[in-house]
């Protein structure tokens, strides 16, 4: 949750011309659902992305996997198999239980 803090306090510009704050009713969103990721075994990062929007990413020995939750409660996806090359993706709606099926299974569902 620090590192939540920290990137509540980003302003418009943080990353350069155009870039947007993370925007605010996403923070709240990951902030009331942060136990899902919390539990994991995994070691996820929260990263914000310029344009409002904020990315967990973590990495098994296969595979790099991204969650991008957007400010238009749109959520997109990503698992790449490092070893096979293989990129898949899926965009659904911002929800809480298909986000935490995603952290633990790293299934597209």
């Amino acid at each position: 949750m620090q590192r939540l803090s920290k990137i509540r306090t980003l302003e418009d510009g943080w990353l350069g011309a155009g870039s947007v704050a993370p925007d605010a009713d996403l923070l709240d969103w990951i902030e009331r659902h942060a136990d899902a990721v919390a539990s994991s075994s995994h070691v996820i990062s929260l990263i914000p992305v310029g344009d409002g929007a904020l990315a967990l990413q973590w990495k098994t020995s296969a595979c790099e996997y991204t969650a991008e939750l957007r400010p238009d409660n749109q959520m997109y996806l990503y698992v790449d198999n490092t070893q096979t090359d293989e990129f898949d993706e899926k965009t659904t709606g911002l929800d809480a239980a298909s986000l935490e099926a995603f952290i633990v299974t790293g299934v597209l569902a």
